[in-house]
């Protein structure tokens, strides 16, 4: 292995997550280490290099999240909230409350268009507040 590999494998060790998934015996750490969860297929844009918002599939519930969240158990470290565009959803800070309790996840991701500019930081604000 060269220098210029050697630096690449020692930044990468430096993520939360890569630290994570090998700080402990392989036998110990939970699975898995990022989670991508489509909270819903509307989307508000219509990129040319996306067509999601074309799905038609009933979303889960809160409760139905609750019950998933609840037969993962502690993991995953990374969760990613995607969609469609995630802040569309009215309970997105409930799914991601249900999330934090059942997987205590280190990180939540929301991957927003940022259109929805006075919606995005009212249900940040509301979920930070009440994350533990």
């Amino acid at each position: 292995m060269n220098k210029k590999n050697i630096k690449r494998i020692q930044l990468l060790s430096r993520l939360p997550v890569m630290r994570y998934a090998y700080a402990r015996p392989k036998s110990k750490a939970p699975l898995p280490v990022n989670l991508t969860i489509s909270l819903l297929y509307s989307c508000n844009s219509r990129c040319q290099t996306c067509n999601v918002y074309e799905k038609k599939a009933a979303d889960f519930t809160v409760e139905e999240y609750e019950k998933t969240f609840a037969s993962i158990g502690k993991a995953p470290y990374w969760f990613t909230m995607s969609g469609g565009e995630p802040f569309l959803r009215k309970d997105i800070v409930d799914v991601c409350l249900a999330a934090a309790k059942y997987c205590e996840p280190g990180i939540i991701n929301i991957p927003t268009n940022g259109s929805l500019y006075k919606v995005i930081p009212e249900r940040v604000q509301a979920l930070l507040e009440q994350l533990p």
